[in-house]
């Protein structure tokens, strides 16, 4: 089984709101990309229900999302992974208290598994605590805020090298493990491009 790598609501707003030909242009980019990098992409549960599906996301993203998960070419982490093991389920409660206290001074909801508040960082928060506890080694993000948090864990716990690829990065990571991207396919997948609305 691949190793699993968590994907930010940042980085999937961005791809799917990609043009690049037809709709099967653009899941056969999109699928390229993803098959390349080696790894089984999913979304956090939490950060999938409060901020992929949330009713400010445009139609295109989600109609996008639902595609590549009805296609299976990313799935939803259950938090489930986490809850059913009380020992996982207290540790990624530090971790993620830990998170919070650094970028954020404290944490800004009362239950973390329940609760949620736009514009705190809390799907990047919640992913990278998976990545932590779960020892997931990649998170896709195209937030700073990301970069920050993965800096604070590698001083903080130093056991886990956690990867936070942003689109550049991503693609950068395809091309070397062999994947082939036109000029065009390559401008616009890159975070410069402004093409993508993002």
């Amino acid at each position: 089984m691949k190793d699993i790598a968590l994907i930010d609501n940042d980085f999937i707003q961005h791809l799917t709101k990609v043009e690049y030909g037809d709709e099967e242009q653009w899941k056969d980019l999109i699928d390229r990309l993803f098959k390349a990098l080696d790894y089984s992409l999913a979304f956090h549960e939490l950060l999938y229900r409060n901020e992929v599906l949330d009713e400010g996301t445009s139609s295109i993203v989600k109609r996008r999302v639902l595609g590549l998960i009805k296609e299976e070419k990313v799935f939803i982490e259950s938090i489930s992974i986490i809850k059913k093991d009380t020992s996982k389920t207290e540790y990624y409660k530090i971790v993620f208290e830990e998170i919070c206290n650094d970028i954020l001074g404290k944490k800004p909801v009362d239950d973390i598994f329940k609760d949620w508040k736009r514009g705190k960082s809390l799907g990047e928060i919640h992913s990278l605590s998976m990545c932590v506890v779960c020892n997931y080694k990649l998170f896709l993000s195209d937030d700073d805020d990301s970069k920050k948090i993965r800096s604070f864990l590698k001083r903080k716990f130093v056991e886990n090298s956690i990867c936070v690829y942003n689109r550049d990065e991503c693609l950068d990571m395809a091309i070397e493990n062999g994947a082939s991207f036109k000029r065009l396919e390559k401008r616009i997948l890159k975070r410069s491009f402004s093409g993508d609305n993002g």
